[in-house]
């Protein structure tokens, strides 16, 4: 806890700073085109405390005695500070004005000034707020929220020319986009760890996977990429990690070929350089993709790089940053090696030994593969027409089924009005009990009987457990009309206990043994314990032939385990070197902010993944806590970019809005009637406001739902 407070304050003065720079860039320029600047603060709201040039330091805010301390010297209160040849000049206009009845609005601005000078006070308040999400500057005749604000002061910034009013909305802008890139030299120049462009898994079906290399058509030694390919070039193009290849990708428009160099490290002979031609795949409602996903170590993540543990591993004594070294007394160094030896035993345990490299303590665990349906338009995942029960793979800590003691490896045997039901059923039932505000009655199967958990109140839209892979169980939830599976009449909640003389305890086993080939006769002999009283157990036939067998080829055995991305560090102790990474990732960063609007515009981002002010506090605070220095300047870095490029949208509010505003009134030769601006910012700040609730009502569920 000491560690995520600490973090957590890191991080806030990393962002402060980013806020500190932006407005310290309208600020600079405003002062340089003469502008009067009345504040300078950081944080929104009430002051917490503020400094100004003649009074020093204040709890709260200066402006009270500022005032008052003018107007006495205006009024003859006390005069100080003035010479004898000044105070002459100004007593005719002071004998007009009541000391406390009179503000300053009826002195001119050259008499406001010489008072100011003469008490050697600073125009400027200096003050740091209670709520410390931005910042701004107040200049003399400009209010963001009241576009009618004006001043005939020569020093106001209404006053000012069109270049110059640019000057000051551009600076903070500019000021964040030069951060970013001294950010990015000094985390560049003592190095930063990011993903290789290597390939880790090829999705079937995707470019990646049904592309052959040039020159080598129809050879399937050279059909689609290979899990180690390094990725050196796309279009000529260098590439230096893996979000380049995974940004380029996402920028493709439709029909768009991407030619990727790649060098092939074959067993004991030299590297080969391949070339191949592909055009992303564009899915409904997903980003254009080649079907790439970057190489994994075998190093467990952390909460900052790959969550939580699964509950198998953990509660066998498994810990973060452990790296798994053997499968089955077999030593293993690249995670395709790993892959590979647990997928082969399709289900069976394995053992996996893990390593802590710091204490060398040594933790065996079975792992099992999961099965999963390779492609499927089916609502209800099935193997022969049977749609197994679904079980509880984690139940996550405080949530409503935690609250009413539900456990992992819990099977649901009711859930509302349906008995047995599917995935799709539960959703369905546990959505409707949330929008009605009902309990829902929840049964499970555990220990080989039917547990009752009493009533469940949903919290918004769910339950709290994590649903495991489909085939986990041997109980049947349905079977699909017309299906081999529904010739067995089985009642909903029946098991399976064997095949052919084969125990059965998960439906994985089925697909196992059918996919080995391992029955010659034309019939499966399924003995099955009933859902009846007293459960009574039956054998009944079903026939079995040659398709049956092909039908396991839509299944994919996948390891279970998320382990943390392999990671390379890029480093220079060239300065100039440094830069030019720099600048790289500063335009990078930027086309994908503008990338991520457009294609949230086009609905292939779900406008509920973009995290607001607490998602970015969340996710800060991990990387400070976990990812070192270096990565979180990066990481700030970027933060400043994404700042600079959603200040400069065009709409009304923000820094964008203003420009658009100037520009119209350079073409027209006049400035946007006030109404017009008012109701564009009101408009704007509206829109901007229900954005920033609906991410953080997304951030706050994802925060106490684990997801």
């Amino acid at each position: 806890m000491i560690d995520s407070l600490l973090s957590f304050l890191v991080l806030l003065l990393g962002f402060s700073f980013i806020i500190f720079v932006h407005e310290l860039g309208h600020f600079a320029v405003a002062k340089w085109v003469g502008i009067k600047v009345t504040q300078f603060a950081i944080g929104f709201g009430p002051s917490i405390v503020a400094w100004r040039k003649g009074l020093g330091f204040r709890v709260g805010s200066t402006e009270a005695e500022y005032d008052r301390r003018i107007k006495a010297e205006l009024a003859g209160e006390e005069p100080k500070g003035l010479d004898a040849s000044l105070r002459d000049e100004m007593q005719v206009e002071k004998d007009a004005v009541s000391e406390k009845s009179q503000g300053m609005s009826a002195y001119s601005s050259d008499q406001v000034g010489r008072a100011i000078a003469a008490l050697g006070l600073g125009e400027t308040e200096y003050r740091l707020n209670y709520v410390p999400l931005g910042g701004y500057v107040k200049m003399l005749g400009q209010e963001d929220m009241d576009p009618m604000a004006s001043s005939d002061d020569p020093r106001s910034y209404t006053s000012k020319p069109v270049w110059a009013r640019m000057c000051v909305i551009g600076a903070g802008v500019i000021m964040n986009l030069i951060f970013a890139i001294i950010f990015f030299i000094i985390a560049f120049m003592v190095g930063v760890n990011f993903p290789p462009p290597a390939v880790g898994r090829v999705t079937p079906g995707y470019p990646a996977a049904t592309t052959y290399a040039d020159g080598h058509d129809a050879d399937e030694a050279y059909l689609g990429l290979q899990p180690n390919d390094i990725i050196t070039h796309i279009d000529d193009k260098p590439v230096l990690d893996f979000t380049e290849l995974l940004l380029e990708s996402a920028l493709a428009g439709e029909g768009q070929q991407f030619r990727l160099t790649v060098k092939r490290q074959h067993h004991n002979q030299l590297p080969e350089t391949l070339t191949y031609v592909m055009t992303p795949k564009f899915v409904s409602k997903h980003l254009p993709a080649l079907g790439i996903a970057p190489r994994e170590s075998l190093i467990l993540g952390e909460p900052a790089s790959g969550g939580a543990l699964p509950d198998f591993l953990s509660h066998a004594g498994v810990k973060s940053k452990m790296v798994a070294t053997q499968v089955n007394g077999q030593p293993v160094n690249q995670y395709d090696q790993f892959e590979k030896l647990i997928v082969d035993q399709q289900g069976e345990p394995a053992i996996v030994t893990f390593l802590d490299p710091q204490t060398q303590e040594t933790v065996d665990v079975k792992v099992e593969a999961d099965l999963i349906l390779a492609a499927s338009d089916e609502d209800a995942p099935n193997i022969l027409g049977f749609v197994p029960a679904i079980m509880a793979r984690r139940v996550l800590p405080g949530s409503p089924a935690d609250v009413a003691n539900m456990e992992a490896g819990d099977v649901l045997a009711r859930a509302g009005s349906i008995q047995w039901p599917t995935a799709r059923q539960l959703v369905q039932e546990v959505k409707q009990a949330s929008e009605h505000r009902q309990d829902l009655t929840v049964d499970v199967w555990r220990d080989g009987q039917i547990v009752s958990l009493g009533l469940i109140k949903p919290k918004a839209g769910k339950i709290g457990i994590e649903i495991s892979r489909p085939f986990d169980t041997n109980l049947v939830a349905t079977t699909i009309p017309g299906s081999r599976a529904s010739m067995l009449n089985l009642p909903a909640g029946s098991r399976i206990i064997s095949m052919n003389g084969k125990h059965i305890d998960s439906f994985k086993q089925v697909v196992r043994l059918l996919a080995k080939g391992q029955f010659a006769s034309e019939t499966l002999r399924f003995e099955c314990e009933l859902k009846l009283k007293d459960r009574p157990a039956e054998a009944r036939d079903i026939p079995f032939d040659h398709a049956d067998v092909e039908a396991m080829a839509r299944f994919q055995w996948i390891q279970p385990i998320v382990f943390q991305p392999d990671e390379i560090t890029i480093k220079t102790e060239n300065p100039s070197v440094a830069a030019k990474l720099g600048f790289r990732k500063t335009y990078q960063t930027m086309v994908q902010v503008y990338l991520t609007i457009v294609r949230m515009a086009q609905g292939l981002v779900p406008v509920k993944e973009i995290r607001g002010p607490v998602g970015i506090v969340q996710i800060g605070t991990a990387v400070a806590q976990h990812r070192g220095l270096t990565f979180f300047l990066f990481f700030l870095g970027v933060i400043s970019v994404n700042l600079a490029v959603i200040n400069f949208l065009p709409i009304p509010v923000v820094d964008g809005g203003h420009m658009v505003f100037l520009i119209i009134e350079k073409i027209k030769g006049s400035p946007v009637h006030p109404r017009v601006q008012t109701v564009a910012t009101v408009a704007g700040l509206a829109a901007i406001g229900c954005f920033v609730l609906f991410v953080t009502y997304h951030d706050v569920l994802r925060f106490f739902t684990g997801e």
